[in-house]
């Protein structure tokens, strides 16, 4: 072991730590890419490129389904970062075409944590699948930095559970104040009598409709946050909204 000390006494990488050079990575982190093929299934995504090692960090799926490949795009991508989700066919000669094109972000002030595969690869890691202690993320030197937080949950979690953040499309067009929720998972959102305090004014930062138990309500995103179920019902409005202009 002192010989292999002093054979690296003089190498630059060991000059500053993993955590160190984790956020020196990260904070060159300014988006992501997710493709999928519906046609065979495949979904894969990519969180960065190494100009070093020519190599691009990510991981690929097959058997993937349409709504788990949203799923998985908002499991696995950043806060405060665009996503770029191409949808492609393959063709019997191996000819690749573009058929879709989104970008989409997660929504606004989102803290969540950006998923990695775990040891066997699976799609939705965490820590109670392992029977031992295991290290954290930080503990390794990955912290979080600029709003990326790599991790994974403490429970278990699957296909069914709700994605760990909520997507809003992002248009290169956007003159709107209010973004398109995309990929709405209904049991995240409470009812507005629950969540909202009387007499606050709140910004709606996005809101998607989708139906939920046979009725269709709005799914709404404040800017602090907050995140509310609403429907109209007769004579009456859950919420009173009004257009603000800067």
């Amino acid at each position: 072991m002192d010989d292999a000390r002093r054979l690296l006494d003089g190498c630059t990488t060991f000059d500053y730590s993993y955590e160190q050079h984790w956020i020196e990575r990260a904070e060159l982190i300014k988006a992501m890419v997710a493709v999928y093929i519906p046609g065979s299934k495949v979904f894969a995504y990519c969180h960065w490129w190494s100009s070093t090692t020519r190599k691009k960090y990510g991981y690929m799926w097959s058997n993937v389904s349409a709504p788990l490949a949203m799923h998985l795009v908002a499991n696995y991508s950043f806060n405060d970062r665009p996503i770029y989700y191409v949808e492609a066919k393959v063709s019997e000669n191996g000819t690749v075409e573009v058929t879709k094109e989104k970008m989409y972000e997660r929504e606004p002030g989102c803290k969540a944590k950006t998923l990695v595969p775990g040891g066997s690869k699976g799609m939705f890691p965490s820590y109670a699948l392992f029977d031992r202690e295991v290290y954290k993320f930080a503990d390794m030197g990955i912290v979080p930095v600029d709003n990326i937080r790599i991790g994974w949950p403490k429970r278990r979690h699957h296909k069914e559970s709700a994605p760990l953040a909520v997507l809003v499309e992002r248009r290169s067009d956007d003159g709107q104040y209010v973004k398109h929720m995309q990929n709405i998972h209904s049991s995240a959102f409470g009812t507005g009598y629950n969540v909202l305090e009387p007499g606050r004014i709140y910004t709606i930062a996005a809101a998607g409709l989708k139906e939920f138990r046979g009725t269709l309500y709005w799914h709404i995103i404040m800017d602090c946050g907050t995140r509310v179920r609403a429907v109209r019902s007769k004579g009456t409005n859950d919420m009173k909204c009004k257009l603000v202009q800067e």
